[in-house]
């Protein structure tokens, strides 16, 4: 008789153990705090990924895909444009990216539209970047970091590639 209420209290517990498993596993990020917390985060070049996971939380920016789709630099500015999947595709909530110039300049976007999945983040330049064209930037995005070499037009376009 013991034994059969210690099994029983084993499968209580267990059975309530797998439900809370199960229900962190379905945990969606709350939209109005990701939104906080990727406008309050700050992260630093050298430490950006590290950074990101804890002013705006691992498992959301663990979710995070999004292909590099075109960068432009125009007057003073230089805008990233990325491509998200879900779910930030749907999010508010735009995920801090850094830009460096080749003067070694480190800029946090100034602002990012949004356009469906598409997210244009903007950085404005100094005064000493901004006047005459950049060959290249390098990007911090959740996972990868990357230089871009910018064209003659200061453009640069992911390219799909066809057979």
């Amino acid at each position: 008789m013991r034994l059969r209420g210690a099994v029983v209290a084993v499968l209580v517990v267990l059975s309530g153990g797998l439900a809370l498993v199960a229900r962190m596993g379905a945990h969606k990020a709350d939209p109005v705090e990701l939104v906080k917390r990727c406008d309050e985060s700050h992260p630093a070049w050298v430490s950006y990924q590290e950074d990101i996971k804890g002013q705006v939380g691992a498992r959301p920016v663990a979710l995070w895909r999004g292909r590099l789709a075109e960068v432009r630099q125009e007057a003073g500015f230089v805008t990233v444009t990325f491509q998200l999947e879900q779910p930030w595709a749907d999010y508010e909530a735009a995920v801090p990216v850094l830009l460096r110039d080749p003067m070694g300049h480190d800029y946090r976007q100034d602002k990012v539209e949004r356009e469906e999945s598409l997210r244009r983040y903007v950085f404005h330049l100094n005064a000493e970047s901004g006047t005459s064209a950049l060959p290249w930037v390098e990007i911090h995005f959740p996972h990868t970091e990357r230089r871009i070499a910018l064209g003659s037009a200061g453009r640069w376009k992911d390219q799909p590639v066809t057979p």
